[in-house]
């Protein structure tokens, strides 16, 4: 029996490599995404924070109502503005 050799020219190339799409964003994506999301938040942050003291000052203004004004500054005071 004969041996089984290769054609004449030999055999096609063999395909190895796989071409798969990426999945998902570059990775500057994600971290755009992060950043603003990340930056919303803090500006949502620092709107609370300045709510609160606004309400903190109008509530000590209605508990706690300043002392009437000096007398003396409070004349020099009409008299300027009229």
């Amino acid at each position: 029996m004969p041996q089984d050799m290769p054609p004449t020219g030999g055999y096609e190339p063999v395909q190895y490599k796989r071409n798969l799409p990426a999945r998902g964003f570059r990775p500057a994506t994600y971290l755009l995404m992060v950043g603003a999301i990340c930056s919303y938040g803090f500006w949502r942050v620092g709107q609370g924070i300045r709510e609160q003291k606004y309400a903190f000052i109008l509530d000590l203004e209605h508990h706690h109502p300043q002392s009437p004004e000096n007398p003396i500054v409070a004349r020099k005071r009409a008299g300027r503005d009229t």
